[in-house]
């Protein structure tokens, strides 16, 4: 029998498993797919920088929408079909050539993303004990290392052996696996309101905080999962796969570090690190041109990440109702999405005119922004608002 504190349920474990293999057909397909418009379609500079970000635009579109969904049709209805679609649409890649049809392709692909991604989120929150908020988003997010480890190495694997139609079918095969994985869950019992969509309810008040410092967090990522392969190979010659291994164990061993102390002793102290470490890390890469310390950076902003994500997405959930929850995670991910998206538009816009030590040393000068914002906004917001919830979810300890 399950106790109250239990979280390694059978549903916990099938949306973890569900999340491994749908991220992994993203990174995969998403980390190679620069290196697909430069040799394929011969494209450079801006116009790549758009294709490429034509999937995150869509996505943030689709959040506000999508968190509505939850909130009122529940988590079944937008979870399981937007990961059919999702998976479904790898297989049109390989039919698509021109720049305006993989450009609407990538709007649509995005818009599947920006629905399931969120809804896999806000489900898996409902799944976990809320005394073991932060340790429960952190083995989620572990699965999500994972898949970001495995999925450039595996998609570079399949484009140097078999080529970018063979990845795509690849993906799109992984993923619907996952959708199989995932039509056993028990979804949790969730107050649902019937209300009429707009795009100011849909996004919740209470979260902006976080989620705007979320944005500034995130144009480094959008950065360095668009454009790290590009950047190693040419500028480098360093191995892009090694830069993904090591983003990718730095964030999969302090995952769950941070999220217990975020348990215990709330999330003051451990952001602080995780940002004085990714800014370290941009800087690294800004400053020096050896493919040793590029790998020692993305070590630096794995862990970074691993330490700050899971933290800034467990302060919006604890601050929230569990039937305000779709709405408290669209808007986080909105703004997450859209710091991705307007890293990839700057860095397109930059890299080729100002250098890569501008557009590094710039993503550093951001994150130090959002350590600004997390200091004097983020943090007396999150406390004051768990103030008044006190006792509903979680102990007072959480609280510093």
């Amino acid at each position: 029998m399950d106790t109250p504190d239990r979280l390694w349920n059978r549903d916990f474990t099938l949306i973890c498993l569900g999340q491994l293999l749908m991220v992994m057909a993203f990174y995969a397909a998403m980390s190679t797919f620069t290196l697909f418009l430069e040799k394929h379609l011969g494209l450079s500079g801006p116009l790549l920088g758009i294709l490429a970000a034509c999937s995150i635009i869509s996505a943030i579109f689709a959040r506000p929408l999508a968190g509505h969904w939850l909130d009122t049709l529940g988590r079944r209805a937008v979870y399981l079909p937007a990961f059919c679609l999702f998976g479904a649409l790898f297989f049109l890649y390989p039919t698509i050539n021109g720049v305006l049809g993989i450009g609407a392709l990538r709007l649509v692909h995005g818009m599947a993303w920006g629905t399931v991604i969120g809804a896999a989120g806000t489900t898996a929150v409902d799944l976990i004990p809320p005394s073991r908020r932060g340790e429960g988003i952190g083995w989620y997010g572990l699965f999500m290392v994972l898949a970001m480890a495995v999925g450039p190495a595996c998609g570079l694997f399949v484009v140097e052996s078999r080529g970018f139609d063979a990845l795509f079918i690849a993906a799109g095969l992984v993923s619907l696996l996952g959708w199989l994985t995932v039509l056993r869950l028990h979804f949790p019992a969730v107050k649902l309101e019937r209300r009429r969509f707009s795009v100011r309810r849909s996004l919740e008040k209470t979260a902006l905080p976080v989620a705007s410092a979320t944005f500034f967090v995130t144009l480094s990522y959008g950065t360095l999962m668009n454009y790290a392969a590009l950047y190693a190979k040419n500028e480098l010659h360093a191995s892009p796969t090694l830069f993904f291994s090591f983003f990718a164990a730095g964030t999969a061993a302090s995952r769950l570090l941070g999220g217990k102390m975020y348990d215990r002793r709330g999330p003051r102290r451990i952001l602080g690190i995780s940002l004085l470490l990714l800014t370290l890390g941009l800087i690294f890469m800004a400053l020096f041109k050896s493919p040793a310390l590029f790998f020692a950076s993305a070590l630096l902003q794995g862990v970074g990440d691993g330490l700050c994500v899971p933290i800034l997405m467990a302060m919006v959930n604890d601050m929230v109702p569990p039937e305000k929850r779709g709405g408290a995670n669209a808007t986080l991910m909105t703004f997450f999405e859209s710091g991705i998206f307007c890293g990839v538009l700057i860095t397109g816009a930059l890299y080729d005119t100002t250098g890569w030590t501008f557009v590094f040393l710039l993503m550093a000068a951001f994150m130090v922004v959002a350590a600004l914002l997390i200091r004097f906004r983020v943090l007396p917001h999150f406390e004051r608002v768990r103030a008044t919830r006190l006792g509903a979810e979680l102990p007072e300890a959480n609280i510093r």
